[in-house]
């Protein structure tokens, strides 16, 4: 379950009192006591966001190896530059994923409950399939990252041909497993 950080609530540790928040309870709150529905929810998901945004940020001012300055709040055209040609392959990535569901979803939601119901069953069973996958390209983005920033391009090339390997294994197994143990597993 998600947690957001919102209302206040001590923690045991040294710097006392953590601002802290679970974001249900303001769902329960926006739907339930101010009855507002699903535009609750989605107010709720904004306010918690926004305040874990604020709390992370006053959080991270006071380390003092990450602390954020003025100076490096300034605009830098050679950062911005730099930001908007290493994350616009990712970003483009996932736009292509959200409206490949939007699109997915909106034929399912023609079909009737019962399909709607078997589609959702799926889902979950393939976000399990797809936590890996995912993982992977995290795990990737950041080493590909830090290598490129140190000018390793071969540790590049040898971390995605592992990457990949251990993407295409585990992928082998998991598929055998659901294949011939799927119908005792769900």
């Amino acid at each position: 379950m998600k947690k957001i950080y919102i209302l206040w609530f001590h923690r045991k540790r040294k710097d006392g009192p953590l601002p802290r928040c679970d974001e249900t309870i303001l769902d329960l709150i926006a739907v339930f006591i101010l009855d507002m529905g699903i535009a609750g929810a989605a107010l709720a998901t904004i306010i918690a966001q926004l305040f874990s945004g604020f709390f992370c940020f006053m959080k991270i001012r006071k380390i003092k190896e990450i602390a954020i300055t003025k100076r490096e709040l300034l605009y830098d055209e050679v950062i911005f530059k730099d930001l908007i040609h290493l994350g616009t392959p990712i970003a483009f990535k996932n736009v292509i994923i959200a409206l490949g569901g939007i699109f997915i979803t909106s034929i399912v939601n023609g079909f009737g409950v019962s399909f709607i119901a078997g589609f959702t069953a799926s889902n979950k069973l393939y976000s399990l399939l797809e936590i890996a996958a995912l993982s992977y390209g995290y795990a990737l983005s950041t080493f590909v990252g830090q290598n490129y920033g140190s000018k390793n391009y071969d540790r590049i090339q040898s971390g995605c041909k592992i990457t990949l390997l251990i993407a295409i294994v585990l992928g082998t197994i998991n598929t055998l497993i659901l294949v011939f143990l799927g119908q005792y597993i769900f």
